[in-house]
């Protein structure tokens, strides 16, 4: 009988260990065993409001070493494969459906992935509906910019958020949706978020490569850009790199570009961070860390030289279903 006790306060000594039982209940969801290419998921062409033609823009993002770009143009369903010119870059279809909804919400919701017929004259609850029956991946953009609440950004259960969107941030300095994000995170840990240029290069906006994604894929091809948002295994950025995220199933590693601060973000006021003058060190580059058994999901934020951030998705996949 002692003999049992002594193993039963063993087991739970275990699972008492931090980062123990987060992992037992859930899939650390990063493999970085592959490839990193950076990509833009929120473009506009001269098929919409943009005022570069795919051509032009697959020149000029080949420039700053993008691997691939989503084509999200207002209510239009691409077909990337009807491109009559040599691409440089890897492209991939998309929409960008906006309006109003039944409740007066302004919205903004980019569809990644190949769909088909989706009216805009039709309710946006039915649009939202359309590209999800068809397996598209639905984020949210730019919340802040269009003013919405959390309550609005969780109304239609999407996969993600734009956290950072460059346009807004030249518009009216409302790029920033991290606030939409984490109440998103509330309720559904396993949302995905993203950083993009929204790419108009006009003349209220005429910037671009300011905000992107870096996929880990095995090699380059639509299925495993796809797979790889769908999945979270990736991060955003506006400037630093994450190089490697590993979990142990005691600790996360994390290796980086020199940057001046690292934060463990947790829900509501829950986190921590560390700075390289904390560190006594010139910049951080590798940082690991116990999580807190009872954070419902965990994220890492880093802020280089230039004061550019990076986000990676939350580390842990739930395994709940939404």
């Amino acid at each position: 009988m002692k003999k049992c006790v002594g193993l039963l306060s063993v087991i739970i000594g275990l699972l008492m260990i931090p980062g123990m039982m987060y992992a037992k209940q859930n899939t650390f969801r990063y493999n970085c065993t592959g490839n990193w290419y950076k990509g833009n998921t929120h473009t506009h062409s001269t098929f919409s409001d943009g005022t570069k033609t795919p051509q032009q823009l697959d020149k000029l993002y080949a420039s700053k070493n993008y691997s691939f770009l989503f084509l999200t143009d207002h209510h239009v369903s691409s077909n990337v494969k009807d491109f009559k010119f040599k691409q440089k870059l890897l492209w991939l279809d998309g929409n960008e459906l906006g309006g109003k909804d039944s409740h007066g919400t302004y919205y903004h919701i980019l569809t990644l992935g190949k769909t088909s017929g989706i009216n805009e004259k039709n309710p946006l609850a039915d649009q939202i509906a359309k590209a999800k029956k068809e397996g598209a991946i639905l984020i949210l953009a730019h919340p802040a910019w269009c003013g919405d609440t959390i309550a609005e950004a969780l109304r239609y259960n999407l996969d993600g958020c734009e956290i950072y969107n460059n346009v807004c941030h030249q518009l009216n300095g409302k790029g920033l949706s991290q606030f939409q994000w984490n109440g998103m995170l509330e309720k559904n840990p396993n949302t995905i978020g993203t950083a993009c240029d929204d790419t108009h290069m006009d003349a209220d906006a005429p910037g671009w490569g300011g905000g992107w994604i870096v996929v880990n894929v095995p090699s380059l091809t639509r299925i495993n850009v796809m797979n790889a948002i769908r999945n979270g295994n990736f991060y955003a950025s506006t400037g630093p790199k994450f190089k490697d995220i590993t979990f142990d199933g005691k600790e996360v590693h994390v290796k980086t570009s020199p940057v001046k601060m690292i934060w463990v973000v947790g829900p509501s006021s829950d986190g921590f961070g560390k700075s390289a003058e904390q560190l006594g060190v010139k910049a951080i580059t590798d940082y690991s860390f116990k999580i807190p058994k009872e954070w419902k999901y965990v994220y890492i934020k880093i802020q280089d030289k230039n004061n550019k951030y990076a986000w990676t998705n939350t580390l842990f996949k739930h395994n709940e279903k939404k």
